[in-house]
């Protein structure tokens, strides 16, 4: 799966920086208004730091689950999941598969069509133009609002045919993202933990081949 393999091999960003307008005008008002109040938000803050647990589910396998966690500021991050991390200071990509002691670097060439997702995205996905918006349900959770929006994709070569976004209203934030694929697939993202401000230096976004001793790095960059 497409969605699996991002959290395998790389990270990449899917989000537009300028929103279609036929896909907003599509769209229910309330949803695309919930998405603006975590937007502005999250761009109150330079950097973060998210804590979050993964769920693929599949017909044709077993359920598999991880836990991940990213920190970013901009477009450099450092992702650290169970086997590997996956570093990018913008211009270079590092992913360190841990059990192997193997380094890959890549040039951090990103493709914004690669149809994935990271908890950051959620923050503005109404953005990218790529989806038509549906206020599904919306409910106390104890003193906290929290509403579920369907985002419908636009394109029929998507390879999902519907993510289902929970969001805290009280606390504007996405608690839970589950992405529907059309094989009949699901993966499952569910927020933790959400630290607004992560006080990080540049050596957050680079990667110390020092540190390992005997580690084997392959250099793929051009």
């Amino acid at each position: 799966m497409r969605i699996l393999l991002f959290f395998s091999i790389q990270l990449t960003f899917f989000i537009s920086s300028v929103a279609q307008e036929p896909a907003i005008e599509l769209s229910d008002e309330k949803a695309v208004e919930i998405f603006e109040v975590i937007k502005q938000e999250y761009d109150q803050y330079d950097s973060h730091k998210f804590n979050f647990d993964i769920l693929v589910q599949s017909p044709d396998y077993d359920d598999s689950s991880f836990k991940a966690e990213l920190i970013q500021s901009g477009d450099k991050f450092s992702l650290d999941m169970d086997d590997r991390m996956i570093i990018s200071d913008e211009e270079t990509v590092w992913v360190y598969f841990k059990e192997r002691n193997e380094l890959q670097i890549n040039d951090a060439d990103f493709d914004e069509d690669s149809g994935v997702i990271t908890p950051s995205d959620l923050f503005s996905l109404h953005t990218s133009g790529n989806y038509i918006f549906m206020l599904s349900n919306s409910y106390m959770k104890g003193t906290h609002t929290v509403s579920e929006i369907e985002c419908k994709p636009i394109s029929s070569d998507s390879e999902f045919f519907k993510i289902r976004i929970v969001i805290d209203e009280t606390l504007k934030q996405p608690l839970e993202a589950i992405i529907f694929s059309k094989d009949g697939s699901r993966m499952t993202m569910k927020m933790k933990d959400h630290l607004k401000g992560f006080k990080c230096t540049d050596d957050t976004f680079s990667f110390d081949e020092s540190a390992f001793e005997g580690i084997l790095v392959e250099d793929l960059r051009f």
